[in-house]
């Protein structure tokens, strides 16, 4: 009796429902834009389409994640980028303003997107030794975590450490949800593909993956919010092949060799530059002249390496041949006593000549980024204003420390930032000039110090970039056929005074 009442009760809700189940079921197949969304669609998709769509979604995932996105949003974005064809992280560069507005992508976490390009790669890290890193480690994402404090880079980013750390190639990041619950091997490897699970089994085994400052198994389950730092070496599996590779080579003897770095070339191996670094092409450089670089760092990775530049900074890079050469520049960088000067095109009006002496370290709410901050490493930049025009001018600075991104935070920090830099630089001036520059208006110009053998001093200059030339004639009023001899003459002049008291 009584389910019988109860079912009287119910009865008209049931008729109801069946009524409107056709019109119910039309609107949901209305709403029903994607296949992926909708299993009433032509063709549901099979279990492993659906596996391979959750392994893209959760690859654009991490990368998002690694520029400080967070981990839930970098989730809903990665679903709606998927259904605009961004299936891996590589397609993340290049985005159109119409893909990012129907992904209804904020206009911060936009900024950070577009800087992918030169921020080098989502997935490239900084080189330190994990013995030799003085300072906490940064809890930032994938991509620019990592402890750049110890022995960070003048002017660049990708390589962020002029002066070179002994150990390996340190890649750290901050676990979010997309990661959590998974094998420590099973999550560095989809982080740093192609390298496989079995690799960092390898590196677990041998204690250079830790978590939280411990040495874990590769098996481990990972836990939201712990800290994993990894140091990366040569293996079976990673190894570092000769590659025909031209190189402007600006000096060369037995000993050493010092090049003109294009401007998106990377200095050696990291992850997502496996192959075409100067690194490959200099090892396919020197082969018959020797059996192998010297590899005084030890990992395998930076055979040849005495110091680094950033992955669109141009200009004078040097390189060791062979273990005597080596030893004596890493340690001629880290006693300061290489001299260093770079052009950069800025915004604004600087000072004739400014001493920049403040402390450079992680931003404290930007992780991506780092900032003038109280009881950061000490940093000194002298900034020259060779010519202007009043809106922008052309500025030589002497670097007489070598923090992550000192020149381009000084800068900064003067009110004059580097034109073209989308991380430190004018939003406005970046775009307003976007048809003709497209990545920071640094150059590595000229470098003096000892040969390392000889003993003989050494003036190595690389010519003006195309790009920072192709702006003489508004900036200098000379033209850009006769700017690098004006440029010669003027810095001979200007920085004359710092070479007087110079220790080589």
């Amino acid at each position: 009796m009584a389910f019988t009442l109860l079912m009287m009760c119910f009865a008209p809700s049931l008729s109801l429902l069946a009524s409107n189940r056709p019109t119910a079921l039309a609107n949901t197949r209305a709403r029903c834009s994607s296949p992926w969304l909708c299993a009433e669609q032509d063709a549901a998709p099979t279990r492993s389409e659906i596996r391979a769509r959750h392994k893209s979604v959760r690859s654009v995932a991490a990368a998002l994640s690694s520029l400080q996105i967070p981990g839930t949003l970098a989730v809903q974005y990665a679903e709606s980028l998927h259904a605009h064809g961004v299936l891996s992280p590589d397609d993340l560069t290049g985005l159109s303003k119409q893909t990012l507005d129907a992904c209804k992508i904020s206009r911060q976490h936009r900024r950070r997107i577009r800087a992918i390009d030169i921020l080098s790669d989502v997935k490239t890290v900084d080189m330190v030794s994990p013995v030799a890193a003085d300072a906490p480690a940064p809890a930032a994402g994938p991509s620019l975590e990592r402890a750049a404090e110890a022995g960070p880079a003048d002017g660049s980013r990708e390589t962020s450490s002029e002066e070179i750390d002994h150990g390996g190639d340190v890649f750290e990041f901050s676990v979010n949800s997309t990661f959590a619950g998974l094998r420590v091997d099973a999550a560095l490897a989809q982080l740093l593909s192609p390298l496989s699970r079995t690799y960092f089994g390898t590196l677990c085994s041998e204690k250079l993956v830790l978590v939280d400052g411990v040495a874990t198994k590769k098996s481990a389950n990972l836990v939201e919010g712990s800290v994993v730092r990894t140091v990366l070496r040569a293996t079976p599996e990673l190894q570092v092949e000769p590659e025909d590779i031209e190189l402007d080579a600006l000096f060369e003897d037995r000993h050493m060799i010092a090049i003109n770095k294009p401007a998106g070339m990377v200095v050696h191996p990291s992850p997502g530059h496996w192959s075409g670094t100067f690194v490959h092409a200099l090892l396919h450089r020197v082969r018959g002249e020797r059996d192998a670089l010297p590899d005084e760092l030890g990992d395998g990775l930076r055979p040849g390496i005495v110091h680094r530049l950033d992955r669109y900074t141009t200009g004078v890079l040097l390189a060791a041949k062979t273990s005597q050469a080596q030893q004596a520049m890493i340690k001629a960088f880290a006693e300061r006593r290489v001299w260093k000067l770079y052009i950069a095109v800025c915004v604004g009006l600087p000072q004739s000549r400014t001493v920049v002496d403040e402390p450079i370290g992680r931003h404290p709410t930007d992780r991506l980024r780092m900032a003038v901050v109280p009881g950061g490493r000490p940093a000194l930049s002298i900034v020259h204003r060779l010519a202007s025009d009043s809106r922008r001018s052309l500025v030589a600075v002497l670097i007489r420390t070598g923090r992550t991104h000192q020149i381009r935070v000084h800068l900064q920090h003067l009110g004059c930032p580097i034109l073209g830099d989308p991380v430190y630089g004018d939003t406005n001036w970046n775009k307003k000039e976007a048809g003709r520059v497209n990545s920071p208006l640094l150059h590595a110009y000229s470098v003096r110090l000892k040969h390392p053998i000889t003993g003989e001093p050494l003036l190595i200059t690389a010519p003006p970039s195309a790009d920072i030339t192709a702006l003489a004639d508004e900036l200098t009023g000379c033209s850009p056929e006769n700017f690098s001899d004006w440029l010669s003459r003027t810095v001979q002049i200007e920085l004359a005074y710092s070479l007087d008291k110079f220790k080589f």
